[in-house]
């Protein structure tokens, strides 16, 4: 499981609490460019990406492109479709591919997932998933994860705070099964600032990086400061440090979050 490499997958993993800001359906544009410097002679790596989402009558569209200039550069696509199934239950399905590349972005993605809002439980929001990618290189990975996220109810008028967990486990190439916790604190205030922080930590057995089978613990802290311009306009930055066996990561993110 590499938690430095993927596509918009990628990067919605680096936003952590912040890519939930709200519970509810809201067109939207994404838009995003960030750096990242490895450690041990790796490659640095630059990525420019923008991920789409517009609702109406109960579906939603879906679109995701991102590229990377990495040991290989790199354009991944996807397109999905989501739609409210009930009240509490909305299903969600992507595919996408990438342009030729040895083992940066997957051949062949695929992701269902199911945003359950229990009935009578306001404010929380529980979304399991699973994900496939295929490499050319011939590494595969089958990824079972569950998200869950709790809005808390507002102590007053000057904002409302936002509690984030999850886990993965990664099924994949190697030997060994690889896993992730992660968990995440987020704060959404009235005058229009954000700021949060997420971690993940676990075991990787499959590294797109490397493109071999390894074994090795991880753990990453990603910060995050945004600003709303407007109600449906949001700038942000967002921060990774993380550290494997192999080497370690520090990058930044700059975003701009458009309301349609």
């Amino acid at each position: 499981m590499s938690f430095v490499g993927r596509p918009l997958a990628i990067v919605l993993a680096l936003l952590g609490p912040a890519a939930a800001a709200s519970a509810e359906e809201q067109s939207t544009v994404n838009v995003y460019a960030g750096s990242a410097s490895v450690s041990d002679g790796y490659e640095d790596r630059d990525y420019i990406g923008a991920y789409l989402a517009v609702f109406g009558d109960g579906v939603g569209f879906h679109a995701d492109v991102s590229s990377v200039s990495r040991e290989e550069d790199a354009t991944f696509g996807a397109v999905g479709v989501s739609w409210d199934a009930t009240e509490s239950l909305r299903p969600q399905l992507m595919v996408g591919t990438s342009s030729d590349n040895f083992n940066i972005l997957p051949e062949v993605f695929a992701s269902a997932q199911l945003r359950y809002k229990p009935a009578g439980a306001e404010g929380w929001v529980i979304t399991p998933r699973l994900t496939y990618r295929s490499y050319r290189s011939g590494g595969e990975e089958v990824q079972p994860a569950i998200d869950v996220v709790r809005y808390l109810p507002p102590a007053d008028a000057s904002g409302y705070w936002v509690l984030q967990g999850g886990a993965a486990l990664s099924l994949n190439s190697s030997d060994e099964n690889g896993y992730s916790v992660s968990g995440g604190v987020q704060t959404v205030r009235a005058n229009g600032l954000t700021a949060g922080l997420a971690g993940e930590a676990g075991k990787m057995t499959y590294d797109s990086l490397l493109g071999i089978g390894v074994e090795s613990d991880f753990w990453a802290l990603r910060p995050s400061l945004g600003y709303r311009i407007t109600p449906k306009h949001e700038i942000y930055l967002r921060g990774e440090i993380a550290e494997t066996d192999f080497y370690d990561v520090q990058g930044l993110l700059l975003g701009l979050k458009l309301g349609l």
